[in-house]
């Protein structure tokens, strides 16, 4: 996304006031500080913001601008705050909090208590799961060292407008920062509608696609070589980000509200549509944010009528093919029984937009839960689903305790010509013979979430090696 903002700097004052705070209660100016909180100013503005409508839902506070690495300096020139005492301590007020999840696989810093953040913890374990599912394995991509994702979250948008350029160089008229070179994400909680008309959970579980994307699929770094030349998957990786948005343990990838309540402003004053061609060729300095409603639907369009051509589109990528993934693009561009398929989905997602859905992930606490061990997790387990698998425990501690189990799985499919058919079978196998059976068999498998690998299909059959993963009573 390519945002713009112009970012001035108050006058000095003898305290560094933290939100809420008055000079009489503040702590001192932290050593080296040269520069008080920094306000996003009046000019600020976002290129592309508009549509060829005339209307937009979108804000840039909806967003989170995503760069590959981080700048020295804002750009209005604002200088952070470069010593190490100084910052160190400015941090410390503004994140006391440390919570690690999956034995350093994520990191949050904030203020925020761990309930808060713990909902972003479980919505991610929903996201991750569908998309090793779609992408058909959940081994990195070789050489990527992305293996931990930190989180840097501000208690509120004004403490984020206030010291986030202060801090680290960066601009705030957006909704947060993705920095792939270091793998972190810099966002803060936010009041709908003031702040935005999307929720933290929401905003996150984009974010975290992206993360998943540079890890798993797209190989190289964010906004270099031939993946990133001419906004080649600008579409692919803003769409799928809004796409696997929707995930949840046991429903599949749902079609999100606010995505379909954005085809319909963008349509309000009777304008045209974006085309699949349109949608798939976007651009960031052509289209703003008028491509994210489109793309984010139509890969949901895919995932419920032709799930076999995003998973093509994810071999094309993990691959390296530029080539086919061109050609990927070209060919459904040009497709009319694709566009009108596809407007035939959107039409049917508008007349009940109302059901849609909103993310809020909800989750049992660790201490109520039944099982407390690995072991006992499989026994159960494995007499609900009828499989064998094999259970461990993670290693991790506390209330983050988890089991992952591993197994092989076949069902009935009527047939290995249709490739969409096998998956949705598969998928629909994994779902009853996995999560739904388990349900009854202790309060853990509420909450365990599930995904598969290839899937060998021959005859009647299909087979596929399978994972799950879920809490252990901590």
């Amino acid at each position: 996304m390519l945002l713009r903002a112009a970012v001035t700097a108050t006058a000095c004052a003898a305290a560094l006031l933290l939100p809420g705070t008055t000079a009489a209660t503040a702590a001192p100016v932290p050593t080296g500080v040269a520069l008080t909180p920094t306000t996003a100013s009046a000019s600020a503005s976002v290129h592309g913001k508009g549509n060829g409508n005339g209307n937009s839902h979108r804000s840039p506070y909806d967003h989170a601008e995503r760069r590959a690495t981080r700048p020295v300096t804002d750009q209005g020139g604002s200088k952070p705050c470069k010593s190490p005492k100084c910052k160190a301590e400015l941090e410390a007020r503004l994140f006391p909090y440390t919570y690690v999840y999956d034995k350093g696989a994520l990191r949050v810093r904030t203020a925020l208590d761990k309930t808060t953040v713990d909902q972003l913890y479980y919505a991610s374990k929903q996201v991750k799961a569908h998309f090793h599912r779609v992408v058909g394995t959940d081994a990195p991509l070789a050489g990527d060292t992305n293996a931990t994702l930190n989180v840097v979250l501000y208690a509120s948008r004004a403490d984020y407008v206030a010291y986030q350029t202060l801090l680290y160089g960066l601009s705030t008229a957006n909704g947060g920062m993705y920095i792939e070179d270091g793998a972190t994400f810099y966002t803060y909680q936010r009041r709908v509608p003031e702040d935005s008309s999307l929720t933290l959970e929401e905003l996150f579980r984009h974010e975290y696609a992206h993360y998943l994307n540079g890890r798993f699929a797209v190989p190289g770094t964010f906004g270099s070589g031939p993946w990133y030349s001419g906004d080649r998957t600008t579409a692919m990786d803003e769409g799928t980000a809004e796409f696997f948005d929707g995930a949840t343990r046991d429903d599949g990838i749902r079609v999100r509200r606010s995505l379909v309540q954005g085809v319909i402003d963008d349509t309000a004053t009777g304008g045209p549509r974006m085309t699949v061609d349109q949608l798939l060729h976007a651009t960031y300095e052509g289209d703003g944010f008028r491509f994210y409603d489109y793309a984010g639907t139509f890969f949901e369009f895919l995932w419920w009528e032709r799930p076999s051509e995003l998973r093509s589109m994810y071999g094309f990528l993990r691959a390296g093919d530029v080539t086919g993934f061109d050609a990927w693009r070209n060919r459904l561009g040009a497709d009319p029984a694709v566009q009108h398929a596809y407007d035939a989905f959107l039409d049917a997602q508008i007349a009940i937009v109302e059901q849609l859905y909103v993310p809020a992930t909800t989750f049992q606490p660790t201490g109520t839960l039944t099982h407390g061990t690995a072991d006992q997790v499989r026994a159960a387990l494995a007499t609900a689903s009828g499989t064998a698998p094999q259970c461990t425990d993670t290693g991790d501690t506390g209330s983050n305790r988890r089991f992952v189990c591993g197994g092989s799985l076949t069902t009935a499919v009527s047939g290995t010509a249709d490739g969409d058919a096998v998956f949705g079978a598969f998928t629909a196998a994994v779902d009853r013979t996995l999560i739904e059976s388990a349900l009854t068999s202790g309060t853990n498998f509420a909450d365990m979430n599930c995904w598969f690998g290839p899937i060998a299909a021959t005859g009647t059959t299909a087979t596929a090696a399978y994972s799950c993963e879920g809490p252990l009573r901590g």
